[in-house]
């Protein structure tokens, strides 16, 4: 007979499920444009016989006997396939065929050289029947730019037309500042707040500079403005003013020059204004879908503890010894203000001395996961003076003041965190068959810009996340043993609002430090409107190049995982009495999912 509580969690699951099913079929509506496209995963041989796969949008009616414009997306550093999906759903909706592959170490791809990875997806989609051989474009986005050239290079008589995106610096590398002399059309986009291209080549007007000489133009490149390149070939110029170099993905005025520039090469099939945009909506509802699946986890780790065999970790939720009045303001400071310093400097060094690790292999992510283990040392260090402390006035600290054990247990429970992670498990496990049904069945997945990604994960990355779940493990647990108990405010006898505040209160807080940051140099960046940023580079060598802001580029995800993590945490510890139920799934759900969005592989 199931309890009024247990029948109220059943509710919830039900009730979050249905909405999480409802939502994708939405997403699936958006970016198929309701049936007119089939989004679905391809894969094929590269050289040496590795995989290559990726996303392909093919619109219904195309055919052999009437092939169709198609347009071939790289991907940017710490991207895969579905990273661009706005672009891909946005040209299939103006009867493009797309095709987004995963580069090396994104997605599921095996490691290879990204630019001859490039070239056999182009050799590939230049040989389907279906695909206009003489309308093959490609797009390439940051250091997709290099990968782009390489292949219209390597395959010369495929294209018809290049797009780089925010690659003006990319391109200068890639060609080492000699001319760019291709025989097909090009269009450039290039964020005016781009700290890439400012760290690089300079200002706006120094790009601008570069550009006309590289690309052999008669006058000073003029945005929007079209020239002959040659064998009746045009080229074109467009600068973007409100986008940085992150967010080309979701800038509907990059969006549009994607669109207005392959139109430019390519007739679109189906007549659609530029701005004739669906992209917002359908960020709007993969971010619905991601928090859906957050409180999901939440939800069902709740209802299965009141099975018999994981009802043993639950306990009374302990005494409340929250800090108060000034001690729990200063905490709060403290628990913002040290890891926003430490992050740029300990994460750019981190990077730098594991560069070439064979265990811990992506080097952007290694920057913020010796960030959190630096944390967690000092909250070990905090631990071991207030035990030292406790010790010399002659009283124990228990468990339970650490978040660890129920009121009044004097010996470690270690079946209940064994039970927790086998229930943690089970939960992740869940999530990630649904990741994969929904792909396999409908090509989406959940991605809001670079924040909230969830992809289904293969066994590659699979053993390439677990040593970072160990780190992601110490830093929850050592961080969570305050974060339950010091940050714990007053109770009011209302459950579900004491529960609301603290849930927000420790999400506001976790994600405070990264967001600070990320809004003080990209905010500050697009205000000031160059590329120059607010936080300084790190001469890390010493020679003037290589500069760095650590892994600060790639934290979008980041920021939201540990909030949203931190507050599952705090809603099964209020209901379980410890930390035990949600560190262990958390951890397991930031590893195998959140870190899907890296290049685990370098």
């Amino acid at each position: 007979m199931k309890t009024e509580n247990e029948s109220k969690a059943l509710r919830k699951v039900l009730a979050v499920s249905l909405l999480l099913v409802v939502l994708t079929v939405l997403l699936w509506g958006i970016q198929s444009n309701w049936g007119a496209v089939k989004i679905s995963r391809f894969n094929i041989q590269g050289d040496n016989g590795t995989k290559i796969s990726g996303i392909s949008y093919v619109p219904k009616n195309a055919s052999n006997e009437k092939p169709l414009p198609t347009v071939v997306i790289f991907h940017g550093r710490s991207n895969h396939a579905h990273s661009n999906d706005t672009w891909s759903m946005e040209l299939a909706r103006r009867g493009y065929v797309v095709f987004s592959p995963d580069l090396s170490g994104g997605g599921e791809s095996d490691v290879n050289s990204r630019e001859e990875q490039g070239a056999s997806v182009l050799q590939y989609v230049g040989n389907l029947p279906f695909v206009d051989k003489a309308n093959l474009n490609i797009v390439g986005y940051s250091a997709g730019c290099a990968t782009t050239l390489y292949s219209q290079q390597k395959h010369p008589e495929l294209v018809n037309g290049v797009v780089t995106v925010f690659g003006p610096f990319m391109v200068q590398m890639t060609t080492k500042n000699q001319p760019v002399d291709l025989d097909c059309n090009y269009g450039m986009i290039k964020a005016k707040a781009d700290q890439y291209d400012y760290n690089f080549i300079g200002d706006p007007a120094a790009n601008e500079k570069y550009i006309t000489t590289a690309f052999g133009l008669p006058e000073n490149v003029q945005y929007n403005k079209t020239y002959d390149y040659g064998n009746g070939n045009v080229f074109r110029y467009d600068m973007v003013n409100d986008a940085l170099h992150q967010t080309g993905n979701i800038s509907g005025q990059t969006i549009t020059y994607i669109i207005e520039d392959i139109e430019l090469f390519s007739e679109a099939p189906i007549k659609l204004a530029s701005t004739d945009l669906v992209w917002l909506p359908q960020q709007a509802v993969s971010l619905a879908c991601a928090i859906c699946v957050i409180l999901f986890i939440a939800f069902m780790a709740n209802l299965l503890m009141y099975n018999p065999f994981f009802a043993v970790m639950k306990a009374p939720l302990p005494q409340n010894k929250g800090l108060r009045g000034k001690k729990l303001g200063m905490r709060i400071f403290m628990d913002i203000a040290i890891p926003t310093v430490l992050f740029v400097p300990v994460s750019a060094y981190v990077m730098m001395w594991t560069a070439k690790s064979k265990i811990f292999t992506s080097t952007n992510l290694n920057g913020i996961m010796g960030w959190l283990v630096i944390l967690g040392m000092i909250s070990v260090v905090t631990l071991f003076f207030n035990v030292q402390k406790a010790k010399k006035e002659g009283r124990k600290i228990p468990f339970c003041d650490l978040a660890l054990g129920a009121e009044g247990e004097e010996k470690f429970v270690w079946t209940r965190v064994i039970r927790s992670f086998i229930m943690g498990s089970l939960v992740v496990g869940i999530v990630l068959i649904w990741l994969a049904a929904i792909e396999g069945f409908a090509g989406v997945t959940y991605q809001f810009w670079n924040i909230a990604t969830m992809l289904r994960v293969n066994h590659m990355r699979f053993v390439r996340a677990i040593p970072y779940i160990c780190i992601i493990f110490f830093a929850m647990i050592t961080g969570g043993m305050g974060m339950l108990v010091t940050r714990r405010l007053p109770e009011t006898g209302n459950e579900k609002r004491d529960m609301f505040v603290a849930v927000l209160v420790n999400l506001l807080i976790s994600a405070a430090c990264l967001a600070i940051l990320l809004t003080l140099q990209y905010g500050g960046s697009l205000i000031i409107g160059t590329g120059q940023t607010i936080i300084p580079q790190m001469d890390l060598y010493g020679t003037g190049k290589n500069t760095s802001v650590g892994a600060l580029d790639f934290a979008f995800g980041y920021c939201f995982m540990m909030g949203t993590m931190n507050a599952v945490i705090t809603y099964l510890y209020r209901k379980s009495g410890t930390i035990w139920p949600g560190l262990a799934m958390c951890c397991m759900f930031a590893g195998f999912i959140t870190t899907a969005s890296f290049t685990l592989v370098r």
